[in-house]
């Protein structure tokens, strides 16, 4: 070129960091700085960003070396974007240090009075996490409510803020946190949100168990089915909350969407965590529609070709029991001894009771029978009870009593048997007793 100055050598730069030519792009920038011209602001921040995405030296030490540079050029000011890039290489070692590095020049962009975007936030959040400090957030999240306008896209890196702050408020265990920063991120900027699907998983896992089952209910509404779908692994821990709590009726409505939106379902725990959730009281008005959808969790184990879990098929065989279809309870009562599984203690009850009821002597006897040879106590009082209410002969039943005392006795501090306080007063308590 025949004619070489600032604007020259600023395009010249400019193409070699686009395309990563980074080497060459210092030896023109130190070329024109020896030939005495002077760069733009936008030069300034491509170096910055090739210190920030290169493996140089002490990369903090180079970008303050640059910014002193820049500093004694009479009309080159810094940006936001300045500032942004500056926080991106403070916040790459990771110590503490750098963390109260990057706060300091967050407040320095305040006070040259740069109005901070979405990517300055992310910036300074990632520095302090990656420190191990989150508590940042709270402050940032106080900024943001205080200052709702910058809530748009003026940067290519604002999108992936959101994300990344309710990732770390899940990390926290903050619900509070994540509701906040749910209602900053609402359906008017769902378009800030990279990964809206992994914000709501992250969203909703962290406030399960610790909010009412309702509030629950209402976020989950607020996104699904019309916004997004969870992924499974979210379901599963908003079953075990309905366990806790004892909701049945959202757990069957969480189960529907999944088999309705066709979520992804590859995991054996998620079928665990629905039959745990419904393993609580079942009224008979809700028996038909809780085994209906029990069995076809049981196909949807089939068809990932995993084991049917325990838990399964006992609250299956409950149900059958409930019903008084003691045929299908049997029938599914072997699938513990096909799969090698040892029976549960709730399924051997279910049958017990039920057998009982029918009056059936053989059928009560034998899985009285199985559960002594499980090892399992059952009070003798309750024993007698059974046995009276199938019409067990005396002498049998006098010897079966005898051998639940003995085991009783001999449970101790034993936790592989499982005495009568461990058991609901539903799994002991006879229908009508």
């Amino acid at each position: 070129m025949s004619v070489k100055n600032g604007a020259t050598y600023d395009a010249l730069i400019l193409g070699l960091v686009k395309f990563m030519n980074f080497d060459r792009a210092w030896e023109m920038f130190d070329e024109m700085r020896k030939d005495g011209h002077q760069a733009s602001l936008a030069t300034y921040n491509s170096l910055l960003f090739v210190i920030g995405n290169t493996a140089v030296p002490d990369p903090w030490s180079r970008a303050m070396s640059l910014v002193q540079q820049m500093n004694l050029e009479p009309v080159v000011r810094p940006n936001i974007t300045t500032m942004n890039l500056l926080l991106e290489i403070s916040s790459q070692t990771g110590s503490s240090s750098a963390a109260k590095r990057s706060l300091q020049t967050f407040r320095e962009s305040l006070h040259l009075g740069l109005e901070p975007n979405l990517t300055t936030l992310l910036a300074l959040l990632r520095a302090h996490v990656k420190a191990l400090d989150g508590s940042v957030l709270y402050d940032i999240t106080d900024y943001l409510e205080q200052n709702q306008h910058i809530l748009k896209i003026s940067d290519t890196q604002d999108i992936f803020f959101f994300t990344v702050a309710m990732t770390t408020a899940r990390n926290m265990l903050d619900h509070e946190l994540a509701m906040r920063l749910r209602r900053l991120c609402n359906r008017d900027n769902w378009m800030l949100c990279q990964n809206l699907t992994l914000f709501v998983s992250y969203y909703l896992t962290t406030i399960t168990g610790r909010v009412p089952i309702e509030t629950l209910k209402e976020e989950y509404s607020h996104f699904v089915p019309d916004v997004v779908l969870p992924m499974e692994w979210v379901y599963g821990v908003m079953f075990r909350a309905c366990e806790e709590q004892e909701n049945l009726g959202f757990a069957l409505e969480l189960w529907n969407h999944m088999l309705r939106y066709h979520v992804s379902i590859a995991s054996v725990e998620t079928l665990s965590r629905f039959c745990g959730a419904m393993s609580k009281k079942v009224f008979p008005s809700e028996v038909d529609a809780v085994l209906q959808a029990l069995l076809k969790a049981w196909d949807k184990a089939v068809d990932i070709k995993v084991t049917p879990p325990s838990v399964m098929i006992a609250q299956i065989i409950r149900l059958y029991c409930m019903k008084q279809n003691l045929r299908k309870a049997w029938e599914y009562f072997q699938y513990f001894e096909k799969y090698d599984r040892k029976p549960t203690f709730q399924a051997l009850v279910s049958l017990l009771k039920a057998y009982s009821t029918d009056r059936d002597v053989e059928k009560t006897v034998e899985v009285l029978r199985l559960i002594l040879r499980h090892k399992m106590v059952l009070p003798t009082t309750f024993v007698r009870d059974v046995c009276w209410r199938a019409g067990v002969p005396e002498n049998v039943r006098s010897k079966l009593v005898s051998q639940f005392s003995r085991n009783e006795t001999a449970s101790g501090d034993d936790s592989d048997k499982k005495s009568a306080s461990e058991t609901r007063d539903s799994d002991t308590e006879l229908p009508g007793s």
